[in-house]
């Protein structure tokens, strides 16, 4: 009887959501990346380094984040991500530089290969690889052979793999997307991100830090607008609320001031501030708060939340992020409950055999009303929508609404596969295996 590697599982058997985080960003600093747009100086760099910042600001303290330019690619830079509001102030600050040639001529693919390394050693256990570029992957090894680098480093690491490719129309940018370095990765567990202008850069890197801290961008939770107040009913009990203003203008963003919940005041640290580098084309600043639990390491629990700002506010001017206290935790068995045979984080059934992936929301242990928001919305796909992701595709998952659980089957298939699921409701959490 055939034994078939399937699928590579070091992501799949820890719950995600509170997991600490390592993050390396490949970070493209070619001649290109600032001249792009018709000729304007900053282009691309520049609203990438905006974003970058954004992403630093959204990070929490125990994380790690890791930069590997491409004019040094074997000089990985990292940032530490602690000392409080004014520690991170300081660390967004020393990110908006200027811009270092990449005058040596390196391509994506070193720098590539060390933030393999680098993440394959940091003890965080929810790992990020993040490849911004506008360029093409040069003095790449066969496609077969990067083929079972991903999968090795994919297998040993459980990290996720994003591109975020940049260029003039959706004709450059497929091209990109097609090259091996990157389909390769796209096929083991990645994702591919699209920007074709500058200002689609900044976009698409707030979108993916969302992804990256769980958060989603993909519907707001529903606010009411009073005077200088904004009220938020959160269905959840958080972790953490995220603040995020962007404009044109400093001047223009908005202060907090009081943050109350029905229950008594709420803490929130000093709001961090973001900005595009001088030398882009158009201006751009942000402002990052986080309220929190009153107590450190609790949660800010389920119900009306007020927050009062130095002026009046318009609708869409500040963008919420909670973070839910919930987590996900996911398996694959047997469908027939016999063991399958494991080597490490691989499973070994054989081929044609049905397997079942099972996916469990998880909540604090006295959570009874995230279960309760959970069972009375897990039948609405609108709502709560769970996939299981086979390589590049997906298939939505049947629902057991009394464990808030799913699952879904599959024959295993005479090729590796790797799994994943993602777990999403609009508003409050992008969860992924």
């Amino acid at each position: 009887m055939r034994l078939l590697p399937l699928a590579l599982l070091a992501l799949l058997l820890a719950p995600s959501g509170a997991a600490q985080r390592a993050v390396a960003v490949v970070y493209d600093d070619s001649g290109s990346m600032l001249h792009r747009d018709a000729g304007e100086h900053g282009g691309p760099w520049a609203y990438a380094n905006y974003a970058l910042q954004t992403l630093a600001a959204l990070l929490r303290d125990s994380d790690a984040l890791h930069v590997v330019p491409m004019h040094a690619p074997a000089t990985p830079l990292r940032f530490p991500l602690g000392g409080g509001a004014a520690g991170r102030q300081a660390l967004v600050d020393s990110l908006n530089g200027q811009p270092v040639y990449n005058f040596a001529g390196n391509t994506p693919y070193q720098s590539l290969a060390t933030a393999q390394d680098v993440l394959a050693q940091a003890p965080q256990p929810e790992k990020w690889l993040v490849v911004l570029t506008d360029g093409a992957f040069e003095d790449t090894p066969e496609a077969a052979s990067m083929q079972a680098q991903a999968e090795s480093f994919v297998r040993a690491t459980g990290a996720r793999v994003v591109f975020l490719l940049i260029g003039e129309d959706a004709k450059e940018v497929d091209a990109l997307a097609q090259q091996p370095a990157v389909a390769v990765w796209t096929d083991v567990q990645g994702q591919v991100y699209r920007a074709l202008s500058s200002a689609d850069v900044a976009d698409r890197m707030n979108e993916l830090a969302a992804l990256i801290t769980a958060r989603t961008l993909g519907g707001q939770p529903d606010v009411r607008l009073a005077g200088d107040q904004l009220v938020f009913d959160s269905e959840f009990p958080l972790r953490r609320l995220t603040l995020v203003q962007q404009d044109a203008s400093r001047a223009a963003l908005a202060a907090l001031r009081r943050a109350t919940h029905d229950r008594g005041a709420l803490p929130f640290d000093s709001t961090l501030t973001t900005r595009v580098p001088r030398l882009a084309p158009y201006a751009l600043f942000g402002n990052v708060t986080q309220v929190r639990p009153t107590n450190a390491g609790g949660l800010i629990e389920p119900g009306e939340i007020q927050l009062a700002f130095d002026r009046a506010v318009q609708p869409g001017e500040v963008l919420l992020l909670p973070e839910a206290a919930v987590d996900l935790a996911v398996e694959v068995v047997s469908a027939k409950g016999y063991p399958v045979e494991t080597d490490g984080a691989v499973l070994r059934p054989c081929v044609g055999d049905t397997m079942r992936v099972r996916a469990t929301l998880l909540g604090p242990p006295d959570g009874q009303g995230l279960r309760d928001t959970l069972v009375a919305n897990i039948r609405r796909p609108d709502r709560i929508a769970m996939q299981a992701r086979f390589g590049s595709a997906a298939e939505a998952m049947r629902v057991n609404p009394q464990r808030t659980a799913f699952r879904f089957d599959f024959a295993a298939p005479d090729t590796a596969l790797a799994i994943s699921v993602a777990a999403t409701y609009p508003g409050y959490f992008d969860l992924r295996s």
